[in-house]
This record gives structure tokens, sequence and C-alpha cells, in this order.
């Protein structure tokens, strides 16, 4: 008796370790540089903050990506990597795509790296206010378990009130002449 106690008392134990061991995530984002219009802006491996971001600004995000499977596995490789993230509702309430999304990719081995680059143009038109941004990170190794990694941002919209954009200046008609009342029309934000 006291053996099938011991018995089953190894096998939960080794299930446990099991199910722990499936579920962790060996796919992970290791460095994370972030550029708003060229000027380096510092955040953590996980996300952050990205400050004083105006209207019409490019911020660019690298991600270095690393395989971090234990050398003693076995089987150490991720394939069809995908990287994705869209900024929320910034858009006129459309989520903003970034301008090209990245290939997808693999990671033989524990150790590989990759780095991969996200850019985002900020639209002309932006209300001043914060807008998340959830970038994730996702593969699956050979016995078919997704692997996934996320960084979570937000981005703080900073409008100078004096700093206008003129989209679009013209005349209502084709010529100006004397005596003839003529309007200029003017869009600004």
């Amino acid at each position: 008796m006291m053996k099938k106690l011991y018995l089953i008392g190894i096998m939960a134990v080794i299930m446990l370790f099991g199910a722990q061991a499936a579920a962790a995530s060996f796919l992970e984002i290791v460095d994370i540089t972030v550029k708003v219009s060229g000027d380096k802006d510092s955040v953590g491996n996980d996300g952050g903050s990205i400050n004083n971001v105006e209207p019409g600004d490019k911020i660019e995000i690298k991600l270095k990506i690393e395989n971090t499977y234990p050398s003693s596995s076995a089987d150490t490789e991720i394939t069809d990597i995908e990287v994705t993230g869209d900024i929320e509702d910034i858009d006129d309430g459309d989520d903003l795509e970034p301008d090209e999304e990245p290939d997808e990719f693999d990671l033989d081995d524990n150790g590989d790296r990759e780095t991969v680059t996200i850019d985002y143009r900020i639209p002309d038109r932006v209300d001043e206010e914060d807008f998340d941004l959830n970038i994730t990170v996702e593969g699956r190794n050979n016995s078919g378990v997704d692997q996934t990694d996320s960084a979570f941002f937000t981005i703080e919209i900073d409008k100078e009130k004096h700093k206008l954009t003129i989209n679009r200046a013209n005349f209502d008609r084709e010529s100006i002449a004397c005596g003839r009342s003529t309007q200029f029309l003017v869009e600004i934000f």
C-alpha cells in the first residue's frame, strides 16, 4: 500500500512538472529600442510609455527576439514566428497598422536571435491622449505548442497648441480678376 502511495506521489510531481514545462514559452523579447522621429526613447523589455509623440511623427520599434529553449532540450526549433501589433483607436477610431508587416521567420536553435523593426506613422489628425499598442510575438515548436511573448506600450500624444498644420489651401476659382469676389479655403489642424 505504501509503495502505491509513493508511486502515485512521484507520478503527480512528474505530471505537475511536465504541465509547467509545457506551459512555459521559450520565445522571448530580450531587447526593445524605440525611436520617435529619430530620437531614442527608453522602455523596458516588456514595453512602457512612449512619450512626446506628435502628430505626423514616425515611431520605430526594434525588437530583439530570442529562442530561449534550454540547450539540453531535444527539439529547440521555433517556426513561423510572426510579430503583430496595431495602435488601438488612434486613426479616427480605427486601429493603425504598421507601415509594413514584418516577415515571418524561424529560430532553429537555443540562443538564436532575430531583430525585427516595426514602423508606425502617427496620423496628422489625432487627439491629445494616450493610445495602447500591444505587440505580440508568436511562433510554434515542432510539437505544435504555441510559443509567445508580448510587449505593451502606451503612446502619449503631445500636441502643441501653437503648431498648426495646413493640410489644404486653395482658391474657389481657377483665375482671379479685379472686381470679382474670391474665397481662399484653408484646412488647418
